[in-house]
């Protein structure tokens, strides 16, 4: 929004300028802060819309009541603001919206439905394959229809695989594993199964029995950056590791990879969900949070190590251990 209005851009940017803002942690301080206190300071009273698509996407059930939560104590303060909100029906969003204390000005339309999630056909979704996949020769009409069946409905899955197959090497051995994935009816089970079903056909790909198992290295560092890592900086870290462009290469259908800047992004919060979740749901492709940080805090002062021994050729820096 502040990039957009000069006023508001001006307003936040004195906030931020603010030290004090650094103690404040929790996201209803800071949502308060940054997004509700600026409306209400903008001259005149021009309606604001925001908008927040796809809520059920949010991580946890806790996140969602944090931020539905947020919402419903300071809309009433700031007249000319209007949330657009879209989700499926999830259980937990319901029950907030829908709670009979609610004034019924504030939350309006919980019952409309853009979609009926219940449909048997799903055209958007059968349009969408048919534009990302019909210009792949070796993804024919069948294997398009088996994509959109295995969907039932869900955007996230059929999104995923088609960015897996175009950016895939090996379409023929993505369209055997995707065709002989199970579909779970629930979105969560349906897009592990996905995830699982790509990392073990990566992961022979590229020496499933070697010590380490560099796809994993690969993806350990990825998921616990809290900044973007680019590949130059994946490899250095990971110096053993040869293959680290192949691996981020076959994993378009989950990560992304800046052109200018190299730098590697994960396309979507399900997958490091997934990742991070427990061993009993991401099997082996469990990534340890706390020992890839010890893992990568290592590989920092290596890497430092490294560079300072070469800007100041002393051979004898102080070892990492």
């Amino acid at each position: 929004m502040a990039a957009n209005q000069r006023d508001l851009r001006d307003i936040v940017t004195d906030i931020l300028s603010d030290e004090s803002l650094d103690h404040l942690l929790q996201f209803g301080a800071l949502f308060r802060q940054l997004v509700f206190e600026p409306l209400q300071r903008l001259p005149g009273t021009r309606p604001v819309y925001i908008i927040i698509d796809g809520l059920d996407h949010s991580t946890t059930k806790l996140q969602r009541r944090e931020l539905l939560d947020t919402l419903i104590r300071l809309l009433p303060s700031v007249k000319h603001v209007k949330v657009f909100l879209t989700s499926l029906p999830l259980q937990d969003i319901s029950d907030i919206l829908i709670d009979p204390q609610l004034d019924p000005q504030l939350v309006c339309g919980s019952e409309m439905q853009l979609l009926d999630i219940h449909a048997t056909s799903h055209p958007d979704l059968e349009a969408y394959v048919e534009s990302r996949l019909k210009n792949i020769r070796l993804v024919t009409k069948e294997h398009r229809k088996m994509i959109i069946a295995k969907a039932d409905g869900h955007f996230l899955y059929a999104a995923t695989v088609c960015r897996m197959l175009k950016g895939s090497r090996r379409i023929h051995d993505q369209l055997k594993v995707i065709s002989a994935a199970k579909a779970p009816p629930e979105i969560e089970e349906k897009t592990d199964e996905l995830y699982t079903s790509v990392l073990q056909q990566i992961d022979i790909e590229h020496g499933e029995g070697d010590e380490g198992k560099p796809i994993m290295d690969v993806l350990s560092m990825v998921i616990v950056a809290f900044q973007p890592l680019s590949i130059d900086s994946i490899s250095t870290f990971l110096s053993n590791n040869d293959q680290v462009d192949e691996i981020v290469k076959d994993l378009s259908g989950v990560l992304k990879t800046a052109d200018s800047t190299h730098l590697v992004k994960i396309i979507h919060p399900t997958f490091r969900d997934f990742l991070l979740s427990d061993q009993n749901r991401a099997g082996i492709h469990f990534v340890d949070a706390r020992s890839s940080h010890a893992r990568m805090a290592i590989a920092c002062l290596e890497a430092l190590e490294s560079a300072l021994k070469k800007q100041t050729n002393y051979p004898h820096a102080m070892p990492i251990s």
